[in-house]
């Protein structure tokens, strides 16, 4: 008598193989691949300067910006400068 039958192994497998798939794909959203084509625009980074209060690096159609928004204050955008290489 076997513990596991074929189909139960195979539905094993193929849960492990989508669990994984999910894994990847997540993983690669997390560092900026595998974004969604059309989007003009991403959070590059954050950062909390205080429990109230965070800046972020927003890049829209290639160019970036930082936002700082506070506590009770209308929130700052500035244009960065372009990074050359």
């Amino acid at each position: 008598m076997d513990i596991i039958t074929s189909e139960q192994a195979l539905t094993a497998l193929l849960f492990l193989a989508l669990l994984g798939a999910v894994a990847l794909v997540l993983r690669l959203r997390q560092r900026g691949g595998g974004g969604v084509p059309g989007r003009r625009m991403r959070v590059a980074e954050t950062l909390a300067l205080s429990p109230g209060d965070q800046a972020l690096i927003l890049e829209v159609d290639g160019r970036d910006y930082l936002l700082v928004r506070q506590r009770g204050a209308a929130p700052a955008i500035l244009g960065l400068p372009e990074v050359r290489a």
